[in-house]
C-alpha cells in the first residue's frame, strides 16, 4: 500500500497517496516508513500536532530511523516543545 502511496505522490494526487500511507501505518504500526509519509502530510495540511504524534510513531517503530528523529525534531521545533526537539535531535 505504501508502494502505490509513493506513486500517486508522484502523480500529483496527493489526497490519495495520503490515504495509503494512512492506511499503510494502521495495518503495519511497526512501518516507520508509512509513519513519516503520513506524518508529512499532516504537517501540511491537517495540523502539525497530528503530524508529530505520527513522527512520534516512526521514531517508536523504528528507533534507528534517522529520517523519523529528524522529522520529530523538526514537528517539535515548530510547536516549540524545544526539550522534545533537543532529543529527538540527540
Amino acid at each position: 500500500i505504501c508502494n502505490l502511496g509513493l506513486a500517486l505522490e508522484r502523480a500529483g494526487q496527493a489526497h490519495e497517496a495520503f490515504c495509503c500511507f494512512q492506511q499503510a501505518a494502521k495495518l503495519d504500526r511497526g512501518y516507520a516508513e508509512a509513519h513519516i509519509r503520513s506524518g508529512r502530510r499532516k504537517c501540511a495540511g491537517e495540523s502539525p500536532s497530528a503530524g508529530r504524534e505520527a513522527f512520534r510513531a516512526a521514531s517508536m517503530a523504528d528507533p534507528s530511523s534517522v529520517a523519523a528523529w529528524f522529522h520529530l525534531g523538526v514537528a517539535c521545533l515548530v510547536a516549540a516543545d524545544y526539550s522534545l526537539a533537543y532529543q529527538a535531535f540527540e
